[in-house]
């Protein structure tokens, strides 16, 4: 819509120049009317209101339409970064790499694309998103669950026990 509003501005420029010009000659004239000067100088002063309009509202979205392009790079660049994680079923950022693991929920990431970081609970590989309220469980979760499960002894059924 900026060009719509420049039109508007320059129109209105335009024709306060061609006004100017027959103010001009108006003022060369032997009998100047007052009255006749006195409107056309309103008539420019409100045109001249109008360019500035114009070209005040052609700022406002220009400016408005950088911001956009500029959320649009950003967001583009933090897709380009974003990768997801098999093995967890999560999303993780490539520059953070070297940071240890920083893992991304899924579910905020895809829908709404917000970067909201999972929690990590208290055994390693097991994470959950404080939003969503859904867990995520890496292999090494999985394999410490299974080594914590084989070194529980045998479960006793106790009513078998009581009926000896």
């Amino acid at each position: 819509m900026p060009a719509a509003t420049i039109g508007v501005g320059f129109s209105a420029v335009k024709t306060s120049f061609e006004l100017i010009k027959s103010l001009r000659e108006l003022l060369t004239k032997p009998e100047v009317n007052p009255g006749e000067i006195q409107a056309r100088l309103l008539e420019i002063q409100a045109l001249l209101i109008d360019a500035q309009k114009g070209l005040a509202d052609a700022e406002e979205e220009n400016r408005k339409l950088k911001h956009a392009l500029e959320d649009q790079n950003s967001l583009r660049a933090l897709t380009e970064d974003m990768e997801f994680q098999r093995d967890g079923g999560f999303y993780v950022r490539k520059s953070e790499a070297g940071k240890g693991l920083i893992a991304y929920c899924p579910l905020c990431w895809q829908k709404d694309h917000f970067t909201v970081p999972l929690e990590t609970l208290g055994t390693p590989g097991s994470l959950k998103c404080s939003v969503h309220q859904t867990f995520y469980e890496t292999a090494e979760h999985r394999e410490g669950a299974k080594r914590r499960a084989e070194r529980r002894p045998a479960s006793t059924n106790w009513r078998a026990l009581s009926d000896e």
